[in-house]
């Protein structure tokens, strides 16, 4: 956490801080020494990030009453170079020393406070530099402590967010055994596992939209979302308490697949984010509240990093195909207002004095509200429409007879190229066993024609001229080998080529969230 607020610095401290990208002094004393140090480690605390974006190994320096710090600075992501800052020693407050980590702020009259963080070579090391420092704490850092302290006293309350993680991996692997994928996904298994898939769920399988939840395109899909599953609810958990967690996040996880069904009922659907960007949602909440009694740095750093996440991925949502943003705003629609009111102080005194069991129904009340909500719209939404749920049914007979069809032509043809069977032969098993097929599946898309206002109809039109195209082109086959026309080949095969253009338009209509 960044303490940035310039009122907060500590009596007293009268000399201006010396910041200098490069510096020789000749000055030592007794206490001149020199650690080994480095400044970034994966998973550490951000209540005190880096204020210099140091990286790497480097050095600290101590020079009579100054010290100096020798490291990487980070420019332009990975980019950077070798540099040197000078401070006061007497210009150190809120020293903070545990294991090897030792934190410390740069507190001067004239500038906002800055905070440095580093990991020493073991935790001998990290007492010694410690010691070199003064013992100056601002109201701040004494602020930090006791809400620090107020979150460490509700407990390592984490085993709900370690669970959803643990089941979503699991979940992960045993449908990728299935078949399901594990770079590239299967739609088709992933469907069977249970996605959010409009023409499936809003027919009755409404259990869907739970499953959902755990289902997930590909191993990088489910890494980043489990990544944000694991740093946010970690910390939501402690903030909300483990049943008003799991509350929120399953019906955030509800709310963004039923706002799915209502933006894009065709949309094949699946993954945690809904439920992720309501806790997100809640924890911003959280934070935004005026009686939270958060300090005020905390809720800067946790406000700006919550804004920026929601921020970052509802941007590349919209600017990315594939990305299903009616389940994101919906999880983080409902993550704000549940966040609000199921919200409870730290501080354990005016914690106990809340009557719990008042605070889940009333969480629980409004979950459901907004559940039923969500589903009267979607039943007077075209997701709910008669002409529509006909289409949705017809998508779903397809499967059955397209792979009849394709599996039928592809024995034929085959047959035809090694002279295992005549012309005449191969026209008869087109004619018996794949054009009463595409015949079937064509007529049907005709007679359920959507409405023109409908958000099914390019679907309907992307299915409609691929089931036309491959019943010209199989007629076309017919007649070719009947006639011995080598024209009708050639259209024929033309034919098939547009039909596989409009079946990746067909599958790009397939989103993940």
């Amino acid at each position: 956490m960044s303490d940035n607020d310039g009122d907060d610095v500590a009596k007293p401290i009268v000399a201006p801080v010396a910041v200098h990208e490069t510096a020789q002094f000749q000055e030592l004393d007794s206490r001149d020494a020199t650690y080994k140090v480095r400044f970034n480690k994966f998973w550490g605390s951000n209540y005190r990030p880096n204020s210099f974006d140091l990286s790497g190994r480097g050095e600290i320096a101590f020079l009579g009453t100054r010290f100096v710090i020798r490291a990487f600075r980070r420019e332009m992501g990975f980019m950077g170079s070798r540099i040197e800052l000078t401070f006061e020693r007497a210009h150190v407050a809120d020293v903070s020393q545990s294991g090897d980590c030792l934190s410390f702020s740069i507190a001067s009259p004239d500038r906002e406070i800055q905070s440095i963080k580093l990991w020493t070579e073991d935790e001998d090391v990290a007492v010694k530099l410690a010691a070199e420092f003064p013992k100056t704490v601002t109201p701040s850092a004494i602020a930090v402590k006791e809400y620090e302290a107020h979150l460490a006293s509700v407990g390592r309350a984490d085993l709900v967010t370690k669970g959803l993680v643990t089941a979503n991996v699991l979940v992960f692997v045993a449908a990728a055994i299935g078949g399901a994928g594990i770079v590239v996904p299967n739609p088709t298994v992933l469907q069977a596992w249970g996605t959010n898939f409009g023409p499936l769920t809003t027919n009755g399988q409404w259990w869907r939209l739970v499953s959902s939840i755990f289902l997930h395109f590909g191993v990088f899909h489910l890494a980043l979302n489990m990544w944000a599953l694991y740093v946010g609810g970690r910390l939501a958990e402690r903030l909300f308490g483990s049943r008003a967690f799991t509350l929120i996040y399953f019906a955030a996880g509800v709310s963004g697949s039923l706002s799915s069904l209502l933006w894009n009922p065709a949309v094949n659907s699946a993954g945690a984010s809904g439920a992720i960007f309501g806790i997100y949602g809640a924890m911003l909440a959280f934070f935004l509240r005026k009686n939270s009694s958060i300090p005020p740095p905390i809720v800067r750093q946790q406000r700006s990093s919550g804004i920026a996440f929601i921020a970052f991925n509802l941007v590349n949502g919209f600017s990315h195909a594939g990305i299903d943003n009616a389940a994101h705003i919906g999880g983080l629609a409902v993550g704000l207002v549940m966040g609000l009111v199921m919200a409870r102080p730290l501080e354990p005194g005016a914690r106990a004095q809340m009557n719990a069991a008042f605070l889940y129904g009333r969480g629980s009340a409004i979950a459901a509200a907004i559940i039923v909500i969500l589903f009267v719209l979607i039943h007077f939404s075209p997701a709910g429409n008669a002409t529509e749920q006909a289409f949705r049914r017809d998508i779903l007979g397809m499967g059955e007879l397209e792979k009849h069809a394709q599996q039928s032509a592809k024995d034929a043809i085959d047959k035809l190229r090694s002279n295992q069977i005549t012309s005449i032969e191969f026209a008869e098993r087109i004619e018996k066993d794949v054009l009463p097929q595409w015949t079937i599946i064509h007529n049907t898309f005709e007679k359920d024609r959507v409405p023109d206002n409908s958000k099914l109809k390019p679907l309907w039109e992307l299915l409609s001229d691929y089931s036309d195209t491959r019943l010209a082109a199989f007629k076309l086959f017919d007649s070719g080998a009947r006639t011995g026309r080598t024209a009708d080949f050639k259209q024929a095969q033309d034919k098939l080529e547009l039909g596989q253009m409009d079946l990746k338009l067909i599958k790009d209509l397939d989103h993940g969230k």
